[in-house]
């Protein structure tokens, strides 16, 4: 399918893909993963990512302790959510730049967090 037109709103984005004429014909597509070829995304600034490049990176303390590797991320509304998984543990770190989010290595694989590793 092809996009039509897209825009921001503050629930997501909307867009019309082609061949869906009416409402009832896009709540069908509902569930559906949409894919965008990586060479259409624009480039980013240094300390901005996307989510799907910190996927499967190993997160760690400065001080080198293991909190797993990301398996996904979302969004809270304040800020974007790690969400890493070592073993059955799995922890919630907030992805705030510098405050909690030391550094990110994407080639290395690697993100440093200031996070206590019992929480």
């Amino acid at each position: 399918m092809q996009v039509e037109r897209g825009s921001a709103s503050t629930k997501g984005l909307l867009v019309e893909l082609q061949g869906l004429a009416d409402r009832d014909a896009a709540a069908a597509m509902k569930g559906h993963q949409i894919a965008v070829d990586r060479a259409l995304l624009p480039a980013l600034p240094a300390g901005r990512f996307y989510w799907t490049d910190l996927e499967g990176l190993f997160v760690r303390t400065p001080d080198g302790r293991a909190l797993g590797v990301v398996d996904h991320l979302f969004d809270s509304g304040a800020h974007p959510i790690l969400v890493t998984q070592e073993g059955e543990r799995q922890r919630l770190i907030p992805f705030v730049w510098e405050r909690v989010v030391q550094s990110v290595d994407l080639e290395t694989r690697q993100i440093v967090v200031e996070w206590d590793p019992e929480f």
